[in-house]
Formats: structure tokens, sequence, C-alpha cells
């Protein structure tokens, strides 16, 4: 992990690293050398989305959260919904918010609900005895204000467990088009490095069996050659500019008789359903030669906008 960090820093500054998993905390050695590094040789923040299973009670959680604490650990992400848990009791929980804010290590609550959901905001203001801001309902500048906050979003019906539930059934009422129409806002901007060094650019949200979402090792291949592969793929750039659901109207503009859900809790679910469907993956990757040439005129129209707004944020720095 040390490695790939320093091969980033080389590229450009690193505002935010952060390890997640799985688990990461089975990892613990390695993520406090590495954040020990971080916090040595550079001014990245560092954050850690983990399940908190490692709180078994307030002496554990204090001897971990000491140690990420004295390596330089940002904040903390504890995820918190009806799947996590099954497995980690509530009780965990409330071990590991009380060491952390111990440490004075700001904690987000990431909770992840769905229709009939049992857990809730409710359950964990319960449990902790307090009333939790939420994360959406405050400013930018109110952030650093709260040490613990709370959000809450809609569980996404990918993975191991997805065949065996309605995904129609998932996707809250309140949902529109809106909310997965449109380019990605993640692809081509976040890096994800899986634990065997393959990268990706994109969220990873997304099967990680499916191989079209990884550009390579950076255990094989240099960093910058792996990102100048990724910039310039007609896919991650169709994904950029057009999003999931233009490749969606791609395909369906091919092949009428292609079904498709329809409606979706967000847009990675459109990707997932196209890239771990055989006829779908076929007609996309089929369409990559027609659709370049578009994609480098609204990638070109896109670099020189964004040109354009760097241009007046020197000038209204240098005012």
């Amino acid at each position: 992990m040390i490695m790939v960090f320093g091969s980033l820093q080389r590229v450009a500054p690193i505002p935010l690293v952060v390890f997640t998993g799985g688990e990461p905390t089975l990892f613990l050695r390695e993520v406090l050398a590495t954040l020990q590094h971080i916090l040595e040789n550079s001014d990245t923040h560092s954050r850690i989305v983990t399940n908190a299973s490692w709180a078994t009670s307030l002496t554990a959680a204090r001897g971990i959260l000491r140690s990420l604490k004295e390596a330089g650990l940002g904040e903390l992400n504890y995820s918190v919904d009806d799947f996590h848990q099954a497995y980690v009791p509530l009780t965990h929980i409330g071990y590991a918010v009380e060491a952390a804010l111990e440490f004075e290590i700001p904690v987000l609550l990431a909770h992840k609900s769905y229709p009939g959901s049992r857990s809730s905001r409710a359950t964990y203001e319960a449990l902790l005895r307090r009333e939790i801001p939420k994360l959406e309902d405050l400013l930018p500048e109110e952030y650093g204000k709260h040490p613990l906050t709370i959000s809450s979003g809609n569980t996404l019906p990918i993975g191991r467990g997805a065949e065996k539930v309605n995904p129609l059934g998932w996707v809250p009422p309140e949902v529109t088009e809106d909310r997965w129409r449109g380019p990605c806002n993640e692809v081509l901007k976040e890096i994800v490095i899986a634990p065997e060094g393959r990268l990706s650019p994109c969220c990873g949200l997304v099967d990680r069996s499916i191989p079209y979402f990884y550009a390579g090792s950076v255990l094989e291949q240099d960093l910058l050659e792996l990102l100048e592969i990724a910039n310039k793929s007609v896919l991650y750039n169709w994904l950029a500019l057009g999003g999931p659901s233009s490749i969606m109207d791609y395909i369906i503009s091919q092949d009428p008789s292609i079904p498709f859900l329809g409606k979706y809790v967000q847009n990675c679910q459109i990707c997932n359903e196209i890239f771990t469907d055989a006829r779908k993956t076929e007609v996309a990757l089929g369409g990559l030669e027609a659709m370049a040439g578009t994609l480098s005129i609204q990638r070109c129209l896109y670099e020189a906008q964004r040109s354009l707004v760097i241009e007046k944020w020197q000038e209204q720095d240098v005012k």
C-alpha cells in the first residue's frame, strides 16, 4: 500500500485516502504502516470504513483506536444497518463510537436502508443516547462542528445475494429517473485499488468479478500507464460523459428485445445489470467503435469548459 501511495503522490496531490473493504482492519498492521507513512510524508487526509467487529469491549475498542489515532487516522466511517448488525452486535458500535470520540476521531455512521428495514437513525440515537445530526442536512462549513454524524442511503441489490431478491422491490417509491440517468460522477475521478493490486477508475460498487472495470494491476504495470489506459478508454469515457443509462439506451436501440429492469436505486445498478449479462455486454462493447467519435468531441468540449473554469478560479485568486 505504501508503494501505491508513493506512485500516486508522484502523479498529483492526493486529498484523501480511504481504507475500505471487506474489512480493512483484518490487515491492521499494513493499514497502520501506511497511515504512518501518509502522516510523515504528506498532507493527505485519511479515512477507514469498518464494521467495528473488533470493538468487543470498550477496552478492545480503545486499544485499536489508540493505535489508529497515533498513526494519523483522520476519520472513521462505521458501516451500520440490518445486514451488518446481523453479525456485529449493536454494543460493538456503542463501544467503537465512545472510544473514537474519546480520541477525538470524527465518526460517520454510514447507514443503508431498504424497503422494510428495521434499523434507522432512531436505532443508533437510542443506542448512543444522543441526537445524531444527519450529514445530508448539514452545510459544508458545519461538518467539522459535529464529531458524530449519520448518513443514510438506499441499499443496492448488487452482489452475491442479489439473485435472491426482487430488485424492483428495493427501489424506494420516491426514487425517480433523475437518480440514475445522466453521466457517472465517479468514473475517472476516483481510483480504487483492490487488495490484489487491480486498479479501477470508478467507485467500485459494481460486482468485483466484472473485468471491464479494471485497467490492470499496479503490481505489474506502472501507475501512470494504467491511468493513461483508463483515461483513453472509450468505455470509461462513455460512462463519464453519458452514464450507464446512455449505454442502456444504446443497447435498446440496437436490440429492443433485450429486457431491462427499467427502475433502479442508482446508476451503478445499471452498470451491474449490463456487464453481468453476456448479451447486453456484447452489444455495449460492440458499440464502442461507433461511439468513439462522438465521445471524443464531447470530451474535447468538456476539457475546454474545464480550462475556462480553472482560468476563472485563477483570476479570482489573483484578485
